[in-house]
């Protein structure tokens, strides 16, 4: 068995497991390296966003996001999977709650929001984004989404 896959894993649920821990933090790096660039929090938020929208409406047929679709299709009894997902979607927060406050001191959003509450808004849109381009594939409506969303948070 040296050198095999089982090997390496054990079986199909370790290869998954392994496959998204790989995932998430290559998106979590590359999603923290958008959203602490040196633009002002609003620039690098809509860049991140963008990015998800460029993403999704460049998918064929039913192809998508790892981490949303093995979310969707999840057992809910297999906690190991379930610890890791919770993981990326609380790291993927913190960088967005984080992102948000930045841009509150820097006066681009709305101050009289919740911090947590805008982090979870855009987690929700994020994750909606990805499912959505999945049906969707009109840039023009995914950064429709976007703007709207900025809109919702931008300081008034």
């Amino acid at each position: 068995m040296r050198g095999s896959l089982y090997g390496a894993f054990g079986d199909k649920h370790g290869m998954l497991l392994a496959a998204i821990e790989h995932y998430s933090n290559g998106s979590i790096a590359q999603l923290a390296a958008r959203l602490n660039s040196i633009e002002p929090a609003d620039q690098a938020l809509r860049a991140a966003l963008m990015h998800y929208t460029r993403s999704a409406s460049a998918l064929e047929e039913l192809d998508g996001c790892f981490i949303v679709n093995t979310t969707l299709e999840m057992m809910p009894e297999d906690t190991e999977l379930y610890s890791r997902i919770d993981s990326f979607m609380s790291r993927t927060l913190t960088l967005l709650t984080a992102t948000v406050i930045r841009g509150q001191s820097e006066g681009v959003f709305n101050s009289a929001l919740d911090e947590k509450t805008v982090g979870d808004f855009l987690l929700c849109m994020v994750q909606g984004l990805r499912v959505f381009g999945k049906m969707v594939h009109e840039e023009s409506r995914l950064t429709a989404i976007v703007d709207m969303s900025m809109s919702a948070i931008a300081r008034r």
